[in-house]
């Protein structure tokens, strides 16, 4: 990545995971599961779209909400070039990979919201 790694701090995480349940609203994707870490986000969704569309719109949508955050210069990249895609198929394969996005990521960190409004989804 250029211009060195980024760290995701406890408000860079919120607004990430915040910009991701946006974007899946805005696109009418199934959001089932989202947990940002400090360096990687893990997101679990439903879409007719194509992965990279997908990928590229939740890394839009939360680059541009931390430069409106003011958590990041409006130069400052943020993810790497590419992003790991895993397409499922079955009804336990969501959710084998929602309890590993939400319960299996080590310990819980500070500013992760996922936690909170995944149980109300």
């Amino acid at each position: 990545m250029r211009g060195g790694a980024i760290t995701f701090d406890a408000a860079k995480r919120s607004v990430i995971e915040a910009a991701i349940a946006d974007v899946c609203e805005v696109r009418g994707w199934v959001l089932v599961a989202c947990h940002c870490r400090t360096n990687h986000l893990h997101a679990v969704l439903g879409s007719s779209d194509d992965a990279p569309r997908v990928l590229h719109s939740l890394k839009a949508y939360g680059t541009r909400a931390l430069r409106e955050a003011g958590l990041i210069p409006p130069d400052q990249p943020v993810w790497s070039r590419h992003g790991s895609t895993r397409p499922l198929f079955s009804e336990e394969d969501i959710a084998a990979a929602a309890v590993y996005t939400m319960d299996r990521q080590s310990a819980d960190l500070p500013g992760t919201a996922a936690k909170e409004w995944h149980r109300l989804i």
